[in-house]
């Protein structure tokens, strides 16, 4: 499914700033429902792009939710931002990430889980939270080592093994 969309924008070549606007926006929307639909969100996808175009609270909805939207608004503005750097990624830039997607959790932001932790139907463990450092300093090894050219597969393989890693004692 990637490969046939990837190809139609390669066919549609240049894009213009309308259309590219519209694909970022449809692309975060839809990112930031998953993300935080996985973590037990009751927003709706509609929802979650009122909240991330016109910044307002959802009626019925927990203010939580609204600022678990906004986190993830602010991580990915400043993913773009770190790309533009080409900065490697690093323990540090996680760090930042997962404090950003924390926003509202002074607690936990920018820090990993202190207590082992399931993802429910996930089939599979997450990591010790003795282990949650060790094992992404080899993932971020091993992203920055790969010298596989096809980025959307290196980074879904990367999303992968994140995911089991599971840093949030969430």
């Amino acid at each position: 499914m990637i490969e046939i969309f990837k190809n139609f924008l390669e066919k549609e070549r240049p894009l213009n700033k309308g259309i590219l606007t519209k694909l970022e926006n449809n692309l975060k929307t839809n990112f930031i429902y998953n993300s935080n639909a996985i973590e037990g969100s009751t927003l709706t996808l509609k929802e979650t792009d009122i909240i991330l175009q016109y910044g307002v609270t959802v009626k019925g909805k927990s203010l939580k939710e609204h600022e678990e939207v906004k986190g993830q608004e602010y991580a990915l503005n400043f993913l773009k931002e770190v790309i533009k750097t080409n900065e490697s990624l690093s323990l540090r830039l996680i760090r930042e990430f997962h404090a950003l997607v924390l926003n509202d959790d002074i607690e936990n932001r920018g820090k990993f889980k202190k207590s082992n932790n399931e993802i429910l139907g996930a089939g599979f463990e997450t990591t010790p939270y003795y282990l949650v450092e060790e094992k992404l300093t080899e993932l971020i090894e091993k992203f920055n080592s790969s010298e596989n050219n096809d980025l959307i597969m290196k980074v879904d393989c990367f999303h992968a093994d994140f995911e089991k890693i599971h840093l949030s004692a969430c």
